[in-house]
């Protein structure tokens, strides 16, 4: 299955754009493609929620629930991922 991003009739100037640069193939979304773009929005989500948290000094504030055992290190915690939470 091949789909088309209609990004001629959205945004005309960035459609010219990608044209120049010979990059309007990346408009053809397939399957594998489509999987691989939701996985880095969910990972630069995360991230973007981990550098404001960070930035804010909020995984530092005191909580009840980070008195003891993980969560004395909730920054160390979610600049580790959330790829070990199988384990806890």
């Amino acid at each position: 299955m091949k789909v088309r991003l209609p990004l001629e009739a959205v945004w005309p100037t960035g459609f010219r754009w990608l044209q120049a640069l010979h990059l309007d193939h990346l408009l053809d979304i397939t399957g594998l493609r489509f999987m691989l773009l939701v996985g880095a929005v969910i990972s630069g989500v995360f991230g973007f929620s981990w550098l404001l948290d960070a930035i804010q000094f909020r995984c530092l504030q005191h909580s009840p629930w980070a008195d003891e055992g993980v969560g004395k290190y909730a920054c160390l915690v979610k600049a580790d991922g959330e790829k070990h939470r199988c384990c806890y």
